[in-house]
């Protein structure tokens, strides 16, 4: 299922409202009762589920662009996102898809010239930057642009261009500048997890599509399902079951991506507030631990990176360090953690199947870590 919630943290000195803010439905918490300014967010932040800069290879600036291919209809079948803002840059993700029914997307082999860009009005009169990434097939043809030398604190609008064709908009956010509170005297989210596309229940990221004041959607992970089709719709419909196997490789991995992106309501979600996201188990296998296969979780983490807007390097031999902050001026600063890459096994596996731990003396022997010597140094 999906779980979605909404928060509020104000400032302890409100500012005047943004122009642009409208009133949400949503609860609100002082910075002081929200840990102190801080919060750690995490996949391990929730009950587990049921069941560096981002010059990214996956798309180059180049000064020679390659033709536009000639594509057989809309490539931004997947819609558009954005994420992990700061206070002047924000990144623009979007992979050129035609048919995501095709391992290739339709696209084939051929490098395409992605152009973006990034508007202080939704009409796109004041175009304030731009530019264009060489999408290759080598990750998937996905685009992760760097929107920088932005104003903090704002909102923009973007879209991206592949010959005549126009993606859907996208609205996005810069956070407020360091040691400045947010001009609207809060900071406003949608934060969700376990979204099994099969469970259905996605009208909640049609409600979170509908928060128009939205600052940010943090998610806490599981964002596809490795598992096999184990729900029917009413009345047997199998509408959302899964339409590839249980995934073992980077085409298995892209084929899951491709149809939970397919969705209309988590494309709307997406294209109104900027993602900060971390993935949990299933992105991989369930409760998996560093003991993992390699070859395996560097397939699954090339396609979790090539279908999120996130700020970070693609994935080499199977590692990617996720952990990172988002920092909202001085109201709060939000780690978000990785309790899965870096995990010990259980040491004392319950015997009821259900993943369950018994108990055991090594369970809280000193040596044992969740997070890692890295991670926890880091944090």
């Amino acid at each position: 299922m999906t779980a979605m919630y909404t928060g509020e943290i104000m400032s302890a000195t409100p500012t005047a409202p943004r122009r642009t803010a409208h009133h949400l439905r949503a609860g609100a918490t002082t910075r002081r009762t929200f840990l102190g300014g801080t919060a750690l967010i995490g996949a391990g932040a929730l009950a587990a589920c049921g069941g560096d800069d981002a010059g990214s290879p996956a798309a180059e600036a180049s000064t020679t662009l390659p033709p536009v291919p000639e594509l057989s209809g809309d490539p931004f079948a997947l819609g558009v996102a954005s994420g992990d803002p700061d206070a002047t840059s924000v990144i623009l993700w979007t992979r050129v898809v035609v048919d995501p029914n095709e391992p290739d997307g339709g696209v084939g082999d051929e490098p395409v010239p992605v152009t973006w860009e990034v508007a202080t009005d939704e009409a796109f009169g004041a175009v304030i930057a731009s530019g264009t990434e060489v999408a290759t097939a080598e990750f998937a043809h996905a685009v992760h642009a760097t929107a920088d030398r932005l104003e903090p604190d704002g909102t923009y609008w973007y879209r991206f261009r592949i010959g005549e064709a126009v993606s859907p908009v996208g609205r996005t956010r810069t956070m407020p500048a360091e040691g400045e509170q947010p001009s609207s005297g809060r900071f406003r989210f949608a934060m969700a997890t376990c979204q099994d596309f099969q469970a259905g229940r996605y009208a909640a990221w049609g409600d979170a599509a509908a928060l128009e004041d939205l600052d940010a959607i943090v998610f806490l992970g599981d964002y596809v399902y490795e598992l096999p089709n184990l729900f029917t719709g009413p009345d047997g419909d199998t509408s959302r079951q899964y339409t590839s196997d249980v995934p073992t490789d980077l085409a298995g991995f892209r084929a899951r991506y491709s149809q939970v992106k397919g969705d209309e309501q988590l494309q709307a979600a997406h294209a109104t507030a900027p993602f900060f996201a971390t993935w949990d188990d299933h992105e991989v296998v369930n409760n998996y631990t560093k003991n993992v296969d390699p070859e395996l979780r560097q397939a699954a983490y090339q396609a979790w990176w090539e279908h999120l807007p996130v700020r970070l390097p693609a994935p080499r031999n199977g590692e990617l360090a996720v952990y990172r902050t988002l920092d909202v001026g001085a109201l709060i600063q939000l780690f978000i953690l990785d309790t899965r890459q870096y995990t010990d096994e259980p040491p004392c596996p319950g015997d009821d199947g259900l993943g369950t731990v018994a108990d055991c003396d090594a369970r809280t022997g000193e040596e044992r870590t969740l997070l890692g010597e890295a991670q926890k140094t880091w944090l």
